[in-house]
């Protein structure tokens, strides 16, 4: 599942509906129920490895602080990582961060 707030109403939407929805820059929930966001991120890398979707950047979102769930964020494909609570300095420094696209190689 992937996360959308296109409208007024947050909600889960099944990762097929990603090809309808052209995102910039996906917050990712690592810790989300029937689907994890590490399974969600290596399902819509493959996507976009496949072109059935354009790139986009995937921040990790977690409540988990430890070096090596940081390591297990980007072995499935994230770009970058933020940790929980997000503070709105903590959001805006990792939205201007470079990104390395190493998975893509």
């Amino acid at each position: 599942f992937f996360f959308s707030s296109r409208r007024r109403h947050t909600r889960f939407l099944p990762v097929s509906w990603a090809r309808r929805c052209v995102q910039e820059t996906v917050l990712m929930d690592c810790q989300m129920p029937v689907l994890d966001g590490f399974e969600a991120t290596k399902i819509l890398r493959q996507m976009m490895q496949n072109r059935q979707l354009p790139y986009c950047t995937i921040i990790a979102c977690t409540a988990f602080a430890m070096d090596k769930d940081e390591q297990k964020c980007y072995e499935c494909g994230m770009d970058d990582v933020i940790t929980k609570p997000v503070s709105q300095k903590m959001f805006k420094e990792v939205m201007i961060r470079p990104v390395s696209y190493t998975h893509l190689r």
